[in-house]
């Protein structure tokens, strides 16, 4: 059997510490450890407990490794994740490693989508009672496991709770004078026909509190009963008793429920503070990528800035005959890759069902929200592939589109006749300015024809031309950045 994980188990004939075990998992991972995980950790593993990883943003891998060192801590007792782009995968994970650790009692999941996570994340506060305190805001889990995981929380709180802090708890209202006043009332025992009326003492919150505790165990046992036919939602049904019928009918599709989409949302701050990564690129690769990209739905709209931004952000990615880029059935997919060279084959169900070359793309739906993959992508040849994630491509069209209102509101606002309006209508105005771009030499404007458009100077120069009294072309004016004409 595989001896237990801790943190000072001898290793090749030295004693492992919580950075030892951390940088051997990263290692095996094929990752970077983290510095900052480096600096929290100490040498003594009793001494932590507490580890707070907010906003690294570690990932799936870098929660993996993360892991390890949570199993060595046997003296942790607050674990924060908050905002570290954690899969729901990776949620799973946590609770695994977390359902047998003896002193955990804080979890902060907060800021994470781990929507896919809820039946896991209920089985955990109810496996390991020492837990009172799951932060799962902004985690986008579902009502239904929450208020199940709430519930579970209030009964750890009771359990892990001394019982001698309640009778101090009632000791210390009775000195203070706040407990409820005795009332005395009137008992009716019948006795036949005969009616004895007696008096007693009870204290009047009783029945209130009974009725409470009736109350939230009947809401309890309803949540249990859709909790636990949601996990068996889409079971084989052979398994399950039914009613008998003369005649069932033999239905040969079962109808699934349609999956639910939503997109991260991003908050001003991260979108102002994100900073793509940048790699660089040979002059004739990004012409051929900038052609490509500009033939594309998703990014056709973007201007050559915007799209030289993403071209940076594009990792070249080689993969051999016979690879497996994406499986059908994979989690949480958030890449889109386009072919530099070779082919890739598009399988459905194990059916090959088309081939893609030079200049095609694949996974365009994950970078608008995640989802399963609906295919299995496999390298006929040696293949070369750029890769771009979602986020970054969020971001990226944050950024642009924040950029262009605030710069299309400031052009806006220098036109006469619209300095009335307020900021919200300048901004509806700025959301339906079209872009257009002209060469050099180009008419945007004939003399005598009727004018519809209103043209505002984002980039470069307009030339007025007009004639003089000979009849002769001459340049009355130039409008450049800002300027408005028509």
């Amino acid at each position: 059997p595989t001896p237990p994980t801790t943190s000072r188990h001898r290793q090749a004939g030295r004693v492992m510490t919580l950075k030892d075990t951390y940088k051997s998992k990263c290692q095996s991972l094929k990752i970077k450890p983290n510095s900052q995980i480096l600096k929290m950790l100490p040498d003594d593993e009793s001494s932590l407990t507490t580890l707070d990883l907010s906003d690294n943003i570690i990932g799936h891998n870098g929660t993996l490794a993360v892991i390890e060192v949570v199993k060595a801590a046997q003296g942790l007792s607050n674990l924060c994740l908050k905002g570290n782009n954690i899969t729901s995968q990776s949620a799973k994970e946590v609770c695994d490693a977390l359902k047998m650790h003896k002193t955990i009692e804080a979890v902060d999941l907060s800021c994470n989508d781990i929507r896919l996570a809820g039946p896991e994340l209920v089985d955990l506060v109810k496996k390991n009672t020492n837990i009172t305190k799951l932060d799962l805001n902004e985690t986008y889990v579902r009502p239904l496991f929450t208020n199940l995981i709430n519930m579970q929380l209030k009964r750890n709180e009771k359990v892990a709770r001394p019982k001698g802090d309640e009778k101090a708890d009632v000791k210390k209202e009775v000195e203070s004078g706040s407990e409820s006043r005795p009332t005395s009332v009137a008992k009716s025992v019948e006795f036949g026909e005969a009616v004895v009326k007696e008096f007693g003492v009870f204290d009047d919150d009783e029945p209130e509190q009974e009725q409470e505790q009736e109350q939230e165990e009947q809401r309890r046992c309803s949540m249990e009963e859709s909790f636990n036919e949601f996990r068996a939602f889409g079971e084989d049904a052979s398994n399950s008793p039914r009613m008998p019928t003369p005649e069932a009918p033999q239905l040969k599709k079962v109808a699934t429920r349609r999956p639910t989409v939503c997109a991260e949302a991003y908050s001003e701050e991260q979108i102002d503070n994100f900073k793509p990564v940048v790699n660089k690129k040979e002059g004739p690769v990004k012409d051929y990528l900038l052609t490509v990209l500009e033939k594309n739905q998703l990014f056709n709209h973007l201007d050559d800035y915007e799209l030289m931004t993403v071209i940076d952000a594009l990792t070249e990615v080689q993969r051999v005959k016979g690879d497996t880029i994406i499986e059908q059935g994979d989690e949480d997919m958030d890449c889109f890759y386009l072919i530099g060279a070779g082919e890739v084959s598009i399988h459905v169900d194990g059916i090959e069902v088309k081939t893609l070359g030079r200049g095609d793309s694949f996974g365009d739906i994950f970078l608008l929200y995640p989802q399963n993959s609906p295919e299995t992508a496999v390298a006929e040849e040696e293949t070369v592939l750029y890769a771009f994630d979602r986020k970054t491509f969020k971001f990226i069209l944050n950024q642009a589109s924040k950029k262009k209102r605030a710069m299309y509101e400031g052009f806006l606002q220098k036109v006469p006749f619209l300095s009335t309006l307020g900021h919200l209508e300048l901004l509806q105005l700025a959301d339906a300015l079209k872009s257009s771009q002209y060469n050099d030499g180009d008419y945007v404007i004939h003399y005598g024809e009727e004018g519809t458009w209103l043209h505002i100077v984002v980039e470069g120069t307009l030339s007025v031309i007009g004639r003089n009294e000979n009849g002769e072309k001459i340049k009355v004016c130039e409008f450049t950045t800002g300027a408005c004409v028509g």
